[in-house]
């Protein structure tokens, strides 16, 4: 009897063990996924965020600077042909994240706030003044913090907000910014996340109840568990796996939308500038010629005044649609403009690069848009580097971009060549 007794004992004691082992196993486990998967959330709003904000600049406030109808700025809710700037649109758009029932705060903040935001525009605590001294000497590394906040544990996660060329044209000449020597590159300022790690209480309490219940009887609790831990870590690899799949799926839609022209389809400005620069650099190792070919429609403006923005935007879809239907050897083929275009011809001899120019500008001509009777013609630009040379990527779209305009200064609808030297 005694030794009955002495074995139900190591028994006993053995699955406590073990089911506080698994309690604190499991513990560990929700813990650390949630952290994981606030910390990528957080990182995931921020792209937004920021993505959001550099398109609406770059697509649409760059736009509107030339139309003498609509302005920009802060206190664009008082004016009804005002637009809010770039960063007014992305605080908007932080608050509108923000849910308080959620604990969900998403904040843009600055040591240089606007006067309407001097109240809100600055850090409010020491994790906020903390990420911009960090940020000062380490914009690229994120501030995390893990810690509580009315009662519950929440993630803070910090990135900063770095000038851009868009964003410096439009800082430095606002009338009321704080300061007006900024730099690309300087930080402007941060986006804070805050998250909760975990779901509601309730949540978690149903989870320790279940644990406490199992301890009642040793022999079942160990089949269920066994059963219970083969569950979770399947759950796990399987709410892994969907996570990853879900953030590849996601940064490559964001990858493809940041670098697409939405109109027509093809690659945007951004696009191209990356693509010059690799164009160049594999021309200059593997000695290649290179072609920049830039092309222009020509008399837009008149079409748009006379038929129409819509008719100016499906003259500009199906333009690119034939063009880029002549091309056979287009390393890049994008928008760079209102209605400028750019090609990128990676080892083709200066002949070929002229042919291709004068198709573009054949296949342009004999393009139909219909209903409208609109006759379409292009002046082309060809910028040709042979094997070689070598020129740099701003060198070499400003020799494009001369070449282009004599062939508008010598009547238009023609194709004029420069070499490099």
């Amino acid at each position: 009897m005694k030794e009955q007794t002495r074995i139900l004992l190591i028994l006993s004691l053995l699955f406590a063990f073990m089911a506080s082992l698994s309690f604190f196993a499991i513990q560990r486990l929700d813990h650390s996924a949630s952290l994981a998967l606030a910390t990528r959330t957080a990182a995931m709003l921020v792209d937004a965020v920021n993505l959001s904000r550099t398109s609406y600049s770059q697509n649409n406030i760059k736009k509107i600077r030339n139309h003498g109808l609509v302005s920009i700025g802060p206190d664009h809710y008082e004016y009804p042909l005002r637009v809010p700037n770039p960063a007014t649109f992305a605080i908007e758009l932080a608050e509108e994240l923000s849910k308080e029932e959620n604990g969900l705060l998403v904040r843009m903040y600055s040591e240089y706030p606007f006067p309407n935001r001097q109240n809100t525009g600055g850090p409010q605590d020491q994790f906020e003044s903390d990420a911009l001294s960090l940020f000062q000497h380490n914009p690229d590394q994120p501030l995390i913090l893990e810690t509580s906040a009315d009662q519950r544990q929440v993630l803070r996660y910090a990135e900063a907000i770095v000038m851009s060329a868009s964003c410096v044209q439009c800082h430095n000449s606002l009338p009321n910014s704080p300061k007006t020597d900024w730099k690309v590159g300087d930080v402007r300022g941060a986006m804070s996340i805050t998250l909760p790690l975990y779901g509601n209480n309730d949540e978690l309490s149903t989870m320790r109840s279940s644990i406490s219940y199992a301890n009642l009887t040793f022999s079942s609790l160990v089949l269920l568990g066994l059963v219970s831990l083969m569950f979770i870590y399947y759950r796990s690899l399987r709410f892994s796996s969907d996570v990853e799949q879900k953030v590849s799926e996601r940064t490559q839609s964001l990858n493809t939308m940041a670098h697409t022209d939405p109109l027509t389809g093809i690659g945007n400005r951004r696009y191209f500038e990356e693509a010059l620069a690799i164009s160049l650099k594999k021309a200059r190792e593997q000695k290649k010629d290179i072609t920049l070919i830039y092309y222009d429609l020509d008399f837009f403006k008149a079409v748009n005044d006379q038929y129409g923005h819509s008719v100016g935007d499906l003259c500009l879809e199906q333009t690119a649609k034939e063009v880029r239907n002549s091309l056979r050897t287009a390393a890049c083929f994008s928008r760079i403009g209102g209605e400028e275009f750019a090609i990128i011809l990676f080892d083709v001899d200066k002949p070929i690069s002229q042919g291709i120019a004068d198709r573009i500008r054949r296949a342009v001509r004999q393009t139909k848009i219909k209903p409208e009777p609109v006759q379409l013609s292009v002046s082309v630009g060809v910028a040709y580097c042979p094997t070689g040379t070598f020129i740099e990527s701003n060198d070499f779209m400003e020799m494009a971009d001369k070449a282009l305009y004599q062939a508008k200064a010598q009547g238009r609808d023609c194709v004029r060549t420069l070499v490099c030297k």
